[in-house]
């Protein structure tokens, strides 16, 4: 089997299994603080396949909710593109920070959870060979955390990085997110 086929059944399995457990693990339920929109995220991202590349990488996203529908975002990401043979070495990952902001569809829906539009855009900070700024826009479903439980956290939604180096084209994809919700 392809390497891109294993890692796409990977992530469609993943997401089913945090379909299947969305359930909340939580403490004794407190007063109301002003933390309690603040929310910490890590997720598993992986692209479409771009140019016989194919990228994936890790994101740590710490969330604020201001007000019902509003939240702002800071995120740190570590992206390795790997080419068509599957070989990762140093000089084909970036990490890159950056910000965003979201906007929740359905905030007072008991029905729905919570679906959330964000776009963000970050830039690579380490020096490498794939210098990029990324900006991305997606949808995301993350069950109810009222109670300061954790949550699995699904997106989807479409990428375009900018490469500053010669010799490198942009790349435009699909990816697909799967986390966890603190």
């Amino acid at each position: 089997m392809k390497p891109f086929k294993r890692i796409t059944i990977k992530a469609i399995m993943c997401c089913l299994i945090f379909c299947a457990f969305s359930q909340n693990t939580s403490a004794q339920e407190s007063t109301k603080s002003w933390l309690d929109p603040l929310h910490l995220e890590t997720s598993f991202e992986a692209g479409s396949p771009f140019k016989k590349m194919m990228p994936f990488g890790a994101k740590l996203d710490l969330n604020y909710g201001i007000g019902n529908r509003l939240s702002i975002h800071a995120i740190g990401q570590a992206d390795h593109f790997v080419p068509k043979n599957g070989m990762t070495v140093d000089y084909n990952k970036a990490i890159n920070i950056g910000g965003g902001l979201g906007f929740k569809l359905f905030p007072k829906s008991k029905d729905f959870n919570n679906f959330e539009l964000r776009a963000d855009v970050t830039t690579t900070v380490n020096s490498t060979d794939l210098k990029n700024t990324t900006y991305s826009a997606g949808i995301y479903w993350y069950g109810e955390s009222s109670k300061r439980g954790i949550t699995p956290v699904i997106g989807i939604g479409y990428k375009f990085r900018d490469y500053r180096n010669e010799g490198f084209s942009n790349y435009s994809g699909y990816y697909v997110s799967l986390g966890l919700r603190f």
